[in-house]
């Protein structure tokens, strides 16, 4: 296994450990807030959060597409990413009940919309059991 392997395997190691601990109080506090989100999936398969976030610590204040979802609590207004925690706030159905599907309106260059609950929870399942068969077999 490279370096490179090593240092992702245990990247995923902590990311799996924080979402199984879940997000504290600070953590959503400290997080950037998405609005307007729409869960879309990438053409790779992976599912994604696109939306207006503020307090972002490295872009700030913009429409973005966040990394990998990997764990979400819509009732808990929470999104876990690769790359961080998200605060939800209102998702564009509920901000804009009557707005076109986002793919209607832009270019999402083969990303599609995902509006099935039980859909995202298997994929988030099914990258998480992948990343925990990889986790055991490099024994990170």
């Amino acid at each position: 296994m490279t370096l490179e392997h090593a240092a992702v395997i245990d990247r995923m190691a902590s990311i799996l450990a924080l979402l199984a601990r879940g997000p504290t109080a600070d953590d959503i506090a400290s997080a950037p807030r998405i609005d307007r989100w729409e869960v879309m999936v990438s053409p790779g398969g992976a599912p994604v959060l696109w939306g207006y976030v503020t307090g972002h610590p490295r872009l700030g204040d913009c429409k973005l597409r966040t990394s990998r979802v990997i764990g979400m609590d819509r009732s808990a207004a929470w999104a876990r990413t690769y790359g961080r925690w998200y605060a939800l706030g209102m998702s564009r159905a509920a901000s804009e009940p009557d707005a076109a599907p986002i793919s209607a309106t832009i270019d999402l260059h083969g990303f599609r919309p995902l509006r099935d609950n039980a859909g995202l929870a298997r994929l988030m399942a099914t990258f998480i059991a992948r990343a925990q068969e990889e986790i055991q077999e490099h024994g990170a």
